[in-house]
């Protein structure tokens, strides 16, 4: 995963949150 996606570690198990560089309209 790049930099365009925020990953966040909840307990035992992966939390990825999407977040577009440019918004879509």
């Amino acid at each position: 995963l790049g930099s365009e996606y925020d990953v966040v570690l909840e307990s035992n198990h992966f939390h990825i949150e999407f977040q577009p560089k440019e918004p879509i309209s």
